[in-house]
C-alpha cells in the first residue's frame, strides 16, 4: 500500500494533526517528507492508532509508550535504566500488588546498576520529567 499523506493519516486515524507531529517527532516515528508534505508509511500509520488508543486510556506514560514504539520499531529503548529499572523491580512490585505488572517487551540491554547497587525510580536531580506526564 502507498504511503499516506498527513490528511489521509487524520481521516483514517482519527488523531489530530497537531498530535501526528508530535507524536512523530516524540517517538521518532517513520516518515517521508516531499517538498512541503509528509508522506506516512503504513507502519507508522498503524503505530499512531496504537498510540491514540493508549492515550485515550490515559493509563500509559510517555516512556512506556517510547518503549513499545521502540520495540514495535526494533530499536533499543533510548533510556537503559527505566527498562532496567522496570524489569528489576517486576517481580518485587507484583509480589506487593498481589497480581502480575504488565511485561515489557525484551530487549538486548546490558543491565545497569548505580554505584551504590540500588536501583530506585527516581531520575536523577534536575533532569526534565515533563515528557513522562500522562499523554
Amino acid at each position: 500500500m502507498a504511503d499516506l499523506n498527513l490528511e489521509e493519516v487524520v481521516k483514517e486515524t482519527g488523531i489530530s494533526v497537531r498530535n501526528i507531529k508530535y507524536w512523530s517527532a516524540l517517538y521518532d516515528l517513520e516518515f517521508i517528507k516531499q517538498g512541503r508534505r509528509n508522506y506516512y508509511p503504513r507502519k507508522t500509520v498503524d503505530l499512531l492508532k496504537v498510540i491514540g488508543e493508549l492515550s485515550e486510556l490515559q493509563l500509559f506514560t510517555t516512556n512506556l509508550v517510547r518503549i513499545l514504539v521502540d520495540a514495535s520499531m526494533g530499536r533499543k529503548f533510548k533510556d537503559d535504566n527505566i527498562y532496567n529499572e522496570y524489569k528489576e523491580k517486576y517481580t518485587e512490585l507484583s509480589k506487593c500488588l498481589g497480581q502480575p505488572l504488565p511485561a515489557l517487551p525484551s530487549f538486548s540491554l546490558k543491565k545497569q546498576v548505580s554505584g551504590s547497587g540500588n536501583y530506585s525510580f527516581r531520575r536523577p536531580v534536575g533532569q526534565r520529567d515533563d515528557d513522562d506526564a500522562l499523554l
